[in-house]
C-alpha cells in the first residue's frame, strides 16, 4: 500500500469516525431518537444493522477475538496502524480526549478498537505498547491476513487497498 493510499484510507476512516461521533451526540441529546433532529444533523439511520463477517483477529494480549465478542457495547472501529506517523496518533489522542469528556455511563457503553491495516508489522506486543500511550482500555486487533482485513473493512464500508 502506497503512502497516498494509506492517507486516503485513513482520511475516509476519520470521516466515518466524525459521523459516528455526530450520531452519538444527536442520539444522546435531549431529542433522543427524534427523526427530525437526526435529519437536521444530516444523519440517516439505516433501518437494519449490518451483519459483520465471522472474522477472528488477535488482540494486543495475543488472544483470539471474534467480531461477535464486541457485541454488547458501542464499538468505535478505527482502521489504522502503529507505524503511522501522523494521522493515527492524532486521531487516537482525539478519541482519548472525547472519551474523557463523556459521562461515565456513556464510557461504560463504549469501546474504542484499533483495527490494524498492517497485520504483518502490528504484532500484539507492538499494539499493546502503542495503545498504552493513549488509553490502556483501547482495544487493538490484528487480522490474521489481508483477506480477513478486507472482509471486515468491506462490511463496514471502509475502503481498503492492500
Amino acid at each position: 500500500m502506497t503512502r497516498t493510499q494509506k492517507t486516503v484510507f485513513i482520511l475516509v476512516a476519520l470521516v466515518a469516525l466524525i459521523l459516528g461521533l455526530t450520531v452519538n451526540k444527536v442520539l444522546s441529546g435531549k431529542n433522543q431518537g427524534d427523526p427530525t433532529a437526526l435529519i437536521d444533523a444530516g444523519i440517516i439511520l439505516l433501518p437494519q444493522s449490518r451483519n459483520l463477517p465471522d472474522v477472528t483477529m488477535t488482540n494486543q494480549d495475543g488472544q483470539p477475538v471474534t467480531i461477535n465478542e464486541l457485541k454488547g457495547k458501542w464499538s468505535l472501529l478505527f482502521f489504522g496502524y502503529t507505524f503511522c506517523p501522523d494521522v493515527c496518533p492524532t486521531t487516537l489522542a482525539q478519541l482519548r480526549q472525547i472519551k474523557s469528556e463523556l459521562p461515565p455511563e456513556a464510557v461504560d457503553k463504549l469501546q474504542i478498537v484499533l483495527v490494524s491495516v498492517d497485520p504483518n508489522r502490528d504484532t500484539p506486543k507492538q499494539l499493546k505498547q502503542y495503545l498504552s500511550y493513549f488509553d490502556p482500555q483501547f482495544i487493538g486487533l490484528t487480522p490474521a491476513s489481508i483477506n480477513e482485513l478486507e472482509k471486515i473493512s468491506n462490511a463496514v464500508s471502509i475502503p481498503f487497498i492492500p
